[in-house]
């Protein structure tokens, strides 16, 4: 797996290359990116996590603000391969999202998801294979 992003990096990813993983974008295509901000909501996580797995998404980002509720173990134990992002100080859910938004750096769609929403089943991979099958009609 590479560490660096061919299509650009945003500052905050040179700075924690150690959790962004440049091999989920790719040049040429938009890979959907699911992102979650999340602040104590394991007991929400143990709902959601399910249904996102049943989604085509390139990756999973869990961006967590300094939880202390046992959310990395929800994580953990039900998908190794979601990256949890621990923030170290509790900065809010829209510094999270920033902070995913900085890292693919528009080589990605990323789709927000509340820690306590359950998101309709390939919705959002149907919407992003339409934004990028090249057909300019509409």
């Amino acid at each position: 797996m590479s560490l660096s992003n061919p299509g650009g990096c945003g500052e905050y990813c040179k700075q924690n290359a150690q959790w962004y993983d440049a091999s989920i974008v790719s040049r040429g295509s938009l890979p959907v990116v699911a992102a979650i901000p999340n602040y104590n909501m394991a007991q929400s996580l143990t709902e959601l996590l399910p249904r996102v797995a049943q989604q085509e998404y390139a990756a999973v980002f869990i961006l967590d603000d300094a939880s202390t509720d046992g959310s990395r173990d929800v994580v953990v134990d039900f998908d190794k391969s979601i990256n949890f992002v621990a923030g170290s100080q509790n900065a809010g859910a829209g510094a999270n999202r920033n902070r995913i938004v900085d890292a693919l750096d528009y080589s990605a769609i990323i789709h927000f998801i509340d820690a306590d929403m359950l998101p309709e089943t390939e919705r959002i991979p149907e919407l992003a294979r339409e934004l990028t099958s090249g057909d300019q009609t509409g």
